[in-house]
């Protein structure tokens, strides 16, 4: 239900008949029910006949999905001291995870030969070696890609003045007190008038400070229509101003107001 629901409200349905009907009417219109109250295993059975005695709307078949049609079919969880036998996935997760509502991570364990909990599942009967086996032949490396390269970061102010210098963009963050995304955002933007808190990151050892770095379209600052000051970049007047590049930019496109003031990008 949560994920029917879910998908309709982001348009993403796999039904496209359903999610046309929901856009047109409206979620208000819609409304879930239970139909029949049943055990696990006559779940299909039952989905099928009313699929076969009744016209529904929005299915594209007559035919019972029931789910990834694995749940229902017996399932081997293999050590190497036994082998237990379990009627479906919904039993193995009851079982091994505490909850037959974690079935989906057993149909995963069985496609994927994850080991869990010292042991393998299997929808057949074999032994521990011969699974080990099949894992190697089917995940034959079993090691990850190279590792990244972890890049040294350098701070500055503004003014090109060395602040220090961070191992990586993790231990950035976490000395700015930002997000490794921001970090990120800053270094990949060096050129463009990114700062994070008032300071420019950059892979770079050096940075040349002010005059040679950032968006060099002029701004100007008006009141009444008349000139008052002129800056060179949005940066040049976040630094008079004490606040950073991107509340000028927000001034100049007018999204924001300055005590009165109209900021403009100045036309050539």
């Amino acid at each position: 239900m949560s994920a029917h629901r879910g998908n309709l409200r982001k348009g993403k349905h796999s039904s496209q008949k359903l999610q046309r009907s929901f856009d047109k009417h409206g979620e208000q219109n819609f409304s879930f029910a239970v139909a029949v109250i049943c055990s696990e295993q006559c779940v299909r059975s039952i989905e099928g006949a009313w699929m076969l005695c009744r016209k529904l709307t929005y299915n594209a078949s007559t035919k019972a999905s029931g789910g990834n049609g694995k749940e229902h079919k017996k399932v081997f969880f293999i050590t190497k001291d036994k082998c237990t036998r379990f009627e479906s996935t919904f039993q193995a997760a009851e079982v091994i995870y505490g909850s037959d509502q974690k079935n989906d991570m057993v149909t995963s364990a069985v496609k994927k030969l994850y080991r869990i909990k010292g042991g393998f599942f299997s929808l057949e009967k074999c032994s521990y070696e011969e699974l080990q086996d099949k894992r190697k032949r089917e995940r034959p490396s079993g090691k990850r890609g190279p590792k990244r390269q972890v890049r040294t970061i350098y701070a500055f102010t503004m003014d090109g003045t060395f602040i220090k210098k961070y191992r990586s963009k993790h231990d950035a963050a976490a000395d700015l007190g930002v997000s490794v995304t921001a970090v990120s955002h800053v270094v990949r933007s060096y050129g463009y008038a990114k700062t994070v808190k008032s300071t420019v990151l950059t892979y770079e050892s050096s940075f040349p400070g002010l005059s040679d770095y950032g968006c060099k379209r002029p701004v100007v600052q008006k009141l009444n229509g008349s000139v008052v000051r002129r800056f060179d970049s949005t940066l040049s007047a976040a630094k008079e101003f004490s606040v950073t590049d991107s509340t000028v930019s927000s001034w100049c496109r007018g999204t924001r107001a300055r005590n009165g003031f109209q900021w403009e990008y100045e036309t050539i």
